[in-house]
């Protein structure tokens, strides 16, 4: 019983407990910069607007004290970009790139972290969220992922973007098989969110699967070249 115990004791008792061995933040904002550092990972963005990318440097830049910047307030977009990153737009020699919009604020980089050491383990090429099937107002092309965030090996892409070609065909119907179906949502027909109400008036289906050329990155992701494996989408 606690009152049995003398204010000695009691103190003597509460000495003996270990103090907690939690690192300060500035070690653990050290420890995540080191650990992306030591896989060669760059962070890249593609930036319109500057006071957005400032703000949203605050939250990367602990685990990215450096990262690379394509300047797009000339109109730079979509796969041009993706082209010169992939090709050798990076400077200095990284293994891999985690790509994300001006407009991403991440607050949970121990998150990232986890994810990008699964990426790394399983040997993936390329890795994102569908574009189409996920969010209400998202249905073109769940075979593509949108790269507002994405993770990609450098070494296989860039292999992928040497032997690949462009093609007016790549989200033909030969692609269905690759859709990740246990990823799309399906509309239950209801209306909770106002969201949901503009695409059914648009005259389109929630979470639907369009085939199309809707964004400029989709070419990123194609039917792969001739020795590449029928079974496995390419980056071109």
């Amino acid at each position: 019983m606690w009152h049995e115990f003398t204010a000695a004791e009691v103190d003597t008792k509460r000495a003996a407990i270990p103090r907690p061995s939690i690192p300060s933040v500035a070690i653990r904002r050290k420890q995540l910069a080191d650990w992306f550092r030591d896989r060669r990972v760059r962070l890249a963005t593609n930036t319109q607007n500057e006071a957005l990318l400032r703000r949203s440097r605050l939250f990367s830049e602990p685990a990215f004290p450096q990262f690379h910047r394509v300047d797009g307030s000339f109109g730079a977009y979509g796969l041009p970009v993706f082209r010169e990153l992939l090709g050798a737009g990076l400077e200095g020699s990284w293994d891999y790139l985690l790509y994300t919009d001006e407009d991403n604020f991440i607050v949970d980089w121990p998150e990232v972290q986890a994810a990008f050491d699964a990426f790394v383990s399983g040997g993936f090429g390329f890795a994102g969220m569908p574009d189409g099937g996920v969010v209400s107002h998202r249905f073109h092309n769940p075979i593509a992922i949108n790269p507002f965030m994405a993770f990609f090996d450098l070494r296989q892409t860039r292999h992928a973007l040497h032997k690949s070609e462009e093609s007016s065909d790549r989200f033909g119907p030969d692609l269905i098989q690759h859709w990740p179906a246990s990823l799309i949502k399906q509309w239950d027909g209801n209306l909770p969110h106002r969201r949901i109400r503009v695409v059914v008036e648009e005259g389109f289906v929630p979470y639907g699967t369009a085939l199309d050329d809707f964004e400029p990155y989709y070419s990123l992701c194609r039917t792969p070249p001739q020795g590449l494996g029928a079974d496995v989408l390419g980056c071109a």
